[in-house]
């Protein structure tokens, strides 16, 4: 799913808005993460996905490191 979303991104650079409960899938797909929570809803983290998008790795230190930060802002 990931790749046909990026592919067709790929195609059409608009700016997209994506939501999703994945932190995985926010690091591969994002530009910036926001973290929203609580009740009325407030935006409790920002996150910049410094890494170029098509040479992303989960297991690499720097998205190893910012999932650790999103997961932390999520908990808190």
């Amino acid at each position: 799913m990931i790749g046909a979303f990026l592919r067709l991104w790929e195609n059409d650079k608009r700016t997209v808005i994506f939501v999703t409960h994945d932190i995985d899938e926010a690091l591969l797909l994002s530009d910036a993460i926001y973290v929203i929570k609580g009740v009325p809803a407030k935006i409790c983290g920002r996150f910049e996905v410094s890494e170029p998008q098509r040479e992303r790795d989960l297991a690499s230190d720097g998205l190893l490191r910012l999932r650790k930060q999103v997961y932390r802002a999520l908990t808190e």
